[in-house]
Order: C-alpha cells, then structure tokens, then sequence
C-alpha cells in the first residue's frame, strides 16, 4: 500500500519543448527549482521527465516555447491507456464474459434411444442431477458419478448409458436391459444352403453334417442334419448348430467416365465461419476463392445450430482423361465397394474378373464376375411329424 501511495505521487511525465535557442533553454531550466532527468535535446527540440506539478512552472517560465506532454509514466500511464480504451476494454470483457458463459453452458440434452419411456425414465434422472437445459457444464469424474448412480438405480431397466459433451450439448446415449426367458427348445432343425454356392468352410457343426467344404449346394440342401444316423437308422433328432460359408458369384454392372475432374491446392488459405441446421449448412462471410475446398472444425452449439471455424484451400482444377487401364481399376474398385456394402466382418471378396468392356464417346461400360465368400446357411425347423413324414419335410 505504502508502494502505490509513494507512486501516486510521483506522478512523472515526458516534456516535450520546441523552440529556438535551446541551449540557452537548458541553462535556464538547471536555474529552476525542478528535478529533470532523462534529457534529450537536438537544435530545436528538448524531451526531459519531470513530476507533473512542474509543468505550471515550466508554461509560466518558457513563454515563446511549445510545450507538450508526451506518454506519462507508471501507473498513471496505465490509468491514461484505459481511460483513452475504455469502451474497447469494457467490449473485451463482456465478450469473455459472455465466451466463458457460452462454453460452459448446457443448452439442449439429448437421450437417444427409440422407446419413448426409456428417454423419459433417463431425462427426468439426470434433471434430478440437475443435468438439464441452461445449466453449467459438469467435469469428466462427476458425470460418470451420475452415470454409476443411475445405472445401479435401475439394474433390470438399463444395460449401458454414456453421457458426451458435444459443443453446448449433452448426448446421452442408453441401452436398454432386455430380460428374456430361457425356454428349452424342444423341436429339431436342420442347417440348411440359403443360395447355389460351394463350402468353404463350416463352423461350430453340432448335428449329422451332411456337406464339407469343397461340396456344392443348391438353395435348400441340408448341411447339417439334426437326425444323428447309426447306418440308415435315426438314433436321435435335436437342434443343429453351426454355420456354412461358401463361394458365391456375382455379376456386377459398372459406368464409369473416362473424364474427371482433378483438385490441386495452391497453398493459399482463408478462415471463415460456417453454422450448420438440420435446414442448411452456410458459410457466414463471402468466399473470397473461386474454387476452394474446405474442412471444419466445430466450435460450439447453440439452440440445434452448430458453428464451425473453417479453413478454406484454393484449388485449381484440371481436366483429365482416364488410360484404359486406369478406368479399369476404377471399374473393379467400383464394383468391390459395392459388394463389400452388403458383406459382414466375416465375409470377404474372394477374386474379380473383367467379363465384358464397351466404351461410348465419354464412358465405359464395365461389366465384372466377382467371387464372394459369404454366410449361406440358416436354421430350418421341423417337428417330429415331420420327421417321420417324409414328405412334410422342409414345411415349418
């Protein structure tokens, strides 16, 4: 306190004198009864620092002379700086304010989930955690708090429930705990070809297997039989299990354009804005390239629209033309996506050949033969009826 006090008061500011004859000037001055420091003087001009209450003395003993203060020093330069900026300051500070405000505020908590009443039972849970709309944000460790306590509240109701800040929005994703009945299956089933194919392989087989890899099959064959033979006897009939796979053809159809369009960045840059609706997605400022390419990043979310900042590439484009041999390959990778669209983790492309290829003016008809291994097997259950008519087999 004493520190400032004493600052206060040595309240120093920077002279500046202009005029003629200033050597004559500083003789004068040194005859004054005022402290100077920090001299400066060419021809015409003279900079010293002073107390400000010599500047009286100064105006009434240099007559004929410019005088003017120049920069203050210490605090009361930082007090003139806020004065002159005062309106900028006060906008800064209700801007952070209000970006604090923004980035940490809740505006929308979204439950995703198809049943209704599970998206209610979990709403009205987190709003007793005060987990709700114009809320303050909660940290990682109290979030997964919530979380635990929610799901030991309802052990039968709730399998799995995660809790994401996206932006200015919770999204909460649920599962929803399925209690089912065991019930002792006390038919009998074949696992039987769903497609024409050639085995390549069958697993987790519980039954009489009636086909091996390499076999062909029609749609319908048996694979697996759930009458367990000793000769030509049936000993027992259960349930059988397991799963074929084999090799299945298609043919696939595919245009592709001999010309393309190809994008080259010119390494030039721009930032804009962009928010995005589920009605539109826009950039805020006017793009200043012709032809740019873009990528996002999110910065926040307000009332279901999104705000992104975005950084925009110009590019150039150039027209080319695919050989045969490139508008092949783009054929055959065509036709692999999709194929490989309708294939689980399991299942994979075996070969691909070109059967057929027809060129227009501007594209290429492409038609291709692709080897697929996938799943051709499904349970097919039957009764004991069944079993001992022959001719009721395959009628479930």
């Amino acid at each position: 306190m004493k520190n400032i006090t004493k600052s206060l008061k040595k309240h120093e500011v920077e002279i500046c004198i202009q005029g003629a004859f200033i050597n004559h000037l500083i003789i004068r001055l040194s005859k004054m009864p005022i402290t100077l420091h920090h001299i400066k003087y060419d021809q015409n001009k003279l900079k010293f620092i002073t107390n400000i209450d010599n500047v009286k003395i100064l105006k009434k003993e240099c007559r004929g002379y410019k005088i003017k203060i120049t920069s203050e020093t210490g605090l009361y330069k930082i007090k003139t700086l806020i004065r002159k900026n005062h309106i900028f300051l006060i906008c800064l500070l209700v801007a952070l304010i209000l970006f604090w405000l923004l980035k940490n505020t809740i505006v929308s908590v979204e439950v995703i989930h198809s049943d209704k009443k599970v998206r209610q039972l979990v709403t009205e849970e987190l709003e007793n955690y005060n987990i709700k709309r114009l809320t303050f944000k909660k940290d990682y460790q109290t979030l997964q708090k919530i979380k635990n306590k929610i799901l030991a509240k309802y052990p039968d109701k709730l399998e799995w429930l995660e809790i994401e800040n996206v932006g200015m929005t919770y999204k909460v994703k649920v599962e929803e705990r399925i209690l089912t009945k065991i019930k002792e299956d006390d038919g009998y089933c074949h696992i039987v070809a769903t497609k024409n194919s050639i085995i390549t392989k069958i697993t987790n087989s519980l039954g009489e297997q009636i086909k091996t890899s390499g076999d062909y099959v029609s749609k319908g064959d048996i694979i697996v039989s759930g009458d367990i033979l000793v000769g030509e006897e049936v000993k027992e009939s259960l349930c059988a299990k397991g799963e074929a796979y084999g090799e299945v053809w298609y043919t696939v159809k595919v245009n592709i354009p001999l010309t393309y369009e190809e994008k080259q960045k010119t390494g030039k840059m721009r930032y804009n804005l962009k928010y995005k609706n589920s009605k539109e997605e826009k950039s805020i400022l006017k793009p200043r390239f012709k032809n740019y390419i873009s990528q996002d990043n999110k910065l926040f979310s307000l009332f279901n629209t999104s705000f992104y900042l975005e950084k925009q590439y110009e590019v150039t484009k150039k027209t080319k033309t695919y050989t045969q041999k490139e508008a092949l390959e783009q054929a055959i990778n065509k036709a692999k996506e999709k194929i490989q669209l309708q294939l689980n983790d399991k299942e994979r492309i075996l070969t691909q050949k070109v059967l057929k290829i027809s060129e227009n003016n501007s594209t290429m008809d492409v038609e291709i033969f692709v080897a697929v291994e996938e799943k051709i097997s499904k349970i097919e259950h039957y009764t004991a009826e069944q079993n001992n008519n022959p001719e009721m087999k395959g009628v479930t």
